[in-house]
């Protein structure tokens, strides 16, 4: 494969020391990391189909993830002291039609970047998922045994298992985060918005339960445990676990639509549909240890974000 990579554009920003790299950088979560970043610090980040923003310090690179030997080059080049890998394949229905893909986003890139980010003393920033299955139906802590379920979860779980076995610096986060995207109409939150907003009813899961934390609070956990520089994996999540139905209807309630919109289902009504973990709700007891504080409430967590909804609306007008 072709290198995608343009050296000539890296030299145009050759004598600028890099403290952060964010691959995946016009990502839903991506995005907020550099937004973020870029306010005190000197960000580089990469994107492939979304066209990058205008904000802050940040050089953007056009890169195709699955291409890694452009992914070595521009690590080489930039010499980053944080690289924060927020790439994979999330789509469930397409990780399972195309599993070589899900395996070179999810598996090989990250035991790349262990490989490198080890070889040059960088810290790596792994952002994975709660999306495995365990024998037990509790919040689960970080040494539990669990396991993937479909191609998403087993690509996911080797990307972990290739970098604790490469790095033992590296940090691992374990998470499922959510927020309100003017720019990304893809997430969760705004899939529910979106239809509310249009009065459509919506079916919630009952049967499904996890451990939601907003992209704001899982943002500054990251910058915590960064300065920190903690190794190995840790929960980032709400202390809550709550059903998906449960969910939607926090966020019908704080965003100010009307809760008859929201009907219980249970997710085998849903024919064809790739089996998928029932129960990914995490144990954040790790996670408030070395922060020395409790996580702020969930409910607080979706007032905040129909806060920045509210507020949005009102700018437009």
């Amino acid at each position: 494969m072709s290198s995608v990579f343009d050296k000539n554009e890296f030299l145009r920003f050759s004598s600028t020391e890099t403290d952060f790299l964010v691959l995946g950088g016009t990502g839903l979560l991506g995005s907020e990391f550099v937004n973020e970043l870029s306010k005190t610090h000197s960000v580089a980040a990469t994107f492939h189909e979304v066209q990058p923003f205008k904000v802050g310090r940040v050089n953007w690179h056009k890169l195709n993830a699955i291409d890694l030997v452009s992914i070595n080059e521009l690590i080489y080049l930039l010499r980053p002291k944080v690289v924060i890998n927020c790439i994979a394949l999330t789509d469930i229905d397409k990780c399972e039609l195309y599993p070589k893909l899900a395996a070179d986003l999810n598996h090989l890139l990250p035991q790349t970047l262990a490989k490198i980010c080890s070889e040059l003393g960088i810290y790596l920033i792994h952002i994975s998922t709660d999306h495995y299955d365990s024998s037990l139906r509790i919040p689960r802590k970080e040494q539990d045994v669990v396991f993937g379920i479909n191609q998403y979860g087993i690509t996911k779980m080797q990307g972990e298992n290739s970098i604790l076995d490469l790095n033992v610096s590296a940090l691992i986060l374990r998470t499922n985060f959510f927020s309100y995207s003017l720019l990304r109409s893809n997430s969760f939150l705004n899939w529910i918005v979106n239809n509310l907003e249009k009065d459509q009813i919506i079916k919630g899961f009952t049967d499904i339960e996890f451990s939601p934390i907003s992209i704001a609070e899982l943002i500054s956990c990251t910058f915590a445990l960064q300065e920190m520089r903690i190794s190995g994996i840790v929960n980032v999540s709400s202390n809550k676990s709550i059903s998906k139905y449960d969910f939607i209807s926090l966020v019908a309630k704080a965003f100010n639509f009307e809760a008859n919109l929201i009907e219980p289902s249970v997710s085998d009504e849903v024919k064809g549909r790739v089996r998928r973990p029932t129960y990914m709700s995490l144990d954040n007891e790790r996670l408030s240890s070395i922060m020395h504080r409790k996580m702020i409430s969930l409910d607080s967590m979706i007032d905040q974000v129909s806060d920045g909804y509210f507020n949005s609306r009102s700018n437009k007008k």
